[in-house]
């Protein structure tokens, strides 16, 4: 990780670049705003994931600077203790098993030298805190499957609560950890598990209430993903159509929560075959043998092949090993 990041010296772009000033502003005390300039309502920080990672850059710069070179090699190590910790639920998940160890280093080592991983730790992208802390709250799962209690149920209601700071996704996992405490019928642990991850979101949820005056848990990204990604004429991906920038420009970063379900709902209504075209692409891409998933704006000529090959070679390996695994299971 540490090689390629040195090597290619990745400028951060898009969003990356958006991150990084959002972090900045943070340590020169502007708040979480993307510019210092303009109304906060119209500022498209709480339109991009977060806060949690923006944060985090914040701390490291705070402490070493604004250098990208930390950044990396704290990246770098996140990486490496995520592998180990995949190690380590491995041997928990398969305890039984006498190839327990084999298992468990296969798929950590297939964690760590996933091409699209390796490069990802490169770049400012969330993804890098975001897979720790998902990696780091399976682990303790696991880790205190048979142990429940106080102290294991507050550090796992913590750990998915940051986790949810870094990208709200991972809450689809919640009901699945709640319906385990009912079947342990532990709910007693389960309120309490939820109050821990309300209580470490809380803080953010009323800093935005005061300074937008409305009720944003997180941000407003998933709501506008919902527009940006079911229009007529779209194409499976996730591009703003220029409406979505023209009223963004005009009314703010929040009113666009709003109007994406509002655009949405009147989406579905108007043109519901094209929806389902819309879901069978994403389907399709989403679960397709190959599917790289690398910047490589970066690259040209033999070293862009190179990885765009490795990728998806990558991509064809944990497809196909998944599929198996699923239908092992099944079996």
């Amino acid at each position: 990780c540490l090689a390629y990041s040195f090597y290619h010296q990745i400028t951060p772009l898009v969003d990356l670049q958006a991150y990084d000033n959002i972090a900045m502003n943070i340590v020169n005390g502007n708040g979480y705003r993307e510019l210092v300039e303009g109304d906060i309502l119209f500022d498209k920080a709480i339109v991009r994931v977060g806060p949690l990672y923006e944060y985090f850059l914040a701390g490291i710069y705070s402490i070493f600077g604004h250098h990208y070179e930390i950044v990396w090699i704290i990246q770098a190590l996140l990486h490496v203790i995520g592998a180990w910790l995949i190690y380590l639920t491995c041997l928990k998940l398969f305890s039984t098993s006498e190839n327990k160890h084999r298992i468990a280093l296969w798929a950590s080592a297939f964690f760590a030298f996933y091409p699209d991983l390796i490069e990802g730790v490169a770049m400012l992208q969330s993804e890098n805190l975001y897979l720790f802390l998902v990696i780091l709250a399976f682990y303790l799962f696991f880790k205190y499957f048979n142990n429940i209690n106080i102290y294991s149920t507050s550090l796992l209601g913590f750990v998915f609560g940051i986790a949810t700071l870094a990208r709200p996704p991972v809450l689809f996992i919640i009901p699945v950890i709640l319906f385990y405490y009912y079947k342990k019928k532990k709910i007693a642990q389960a309120i309490l598990f939820f109050l821990m991850l309300l209580l470490v979101f809380t803080p953010w949820t009323v800093r935005n209430y005061n300074t937008y005056d409305e009720f944003i848990p997180f941000g407003t990204a998933g709501g506008f993903n919902f527009w940006i990604g079911n229009y007529h004429g779209a194409n499976g991906e996730q591009e703003p159509p220029q409406e979505s920038r023209d009223f963004l420009a005009e009314h703010g970063s929040i009113a666009i929560q709003g109007e994406s379900i509002k655009q949405f709902k009147n989406f579905l209504i108007e043109h519901p075959f094209e929806f389902i075209k819309l879901s069978v692409l994403r389907v399709n891409k989403y679960f397709s043998i190959a599917r790289p998933m690398g910047f490589w704006f970066y690259q040209t000529g033999l070293p862009q092949l190179i990885f765009i090959l490795s990728s998806a070679l990558a991509s064809i390996i944990l497809f196909v090993l998944s599929l198996g695994g699923i239908i092992k299971s099944f079996k």
